[in-house]
């Protein structure tokens, strides 16, 4: 299988990559980095319609290379998914999904930590989205 991952920072390449292949060391994994993706919203504080045209560009790449999965490795972005999924022909999915949907089956009080401040309400939102949550 070939993976596509979209990367805002360089810094989150090495470690997908290892994980993924520890999991299914045969796969192809291509990377799209665009560290302006992540600039950017810091500059204006939030996604606006430049951002998720930057986003979608990254995407349309990946999936014209011939990808057959994308993840989303940044957690700014993964709220905008559901946006960007009916314009492509291929699975797309969080980083964060599955850490999310953990999260919220076990338990208890949860503290989230982000790179990005503006990515921390999306997690609350999601968490407390799902019954008995609290953050």
């Amino acid at each position: 299988m070939v993976f596509g991952i979209i990367h805002a920072t360089t810094g989150s390449v090495a470690p997908l990559k290892n994980a993924i292949l520890s999991l299914a060391p045969d796969a192809k994994i291509l990377n799209f980095v665009n560290e302006q993706m992540l600039r950017y919203v810091n500059q204006v504080s939030g996604v606006d319609a430049k951002a998720m045209r930057m986003f979608a560009a990254e995407v349309f790449v990946a999936e014209e290379a011939g990808v057959e999965a994308i993840m989303i490795a940044c957690n700014v972005y993964a709220p905008r998914l559901e946006q960007i999924k009916p314009l492509v022909s291929v699975t797309i999915l969080a980083v964060d999904s599955a850490m999310q949907e953990k999260a919220a089956k076990l338990g208890g009080k949860i503290g989230v930590m982000g790179t990005n401040g503006s990515a921390v309400p999306s997690w609350h939102k999601k968490i407390r989205s799902k019954p008995n949550r609290v953050c």
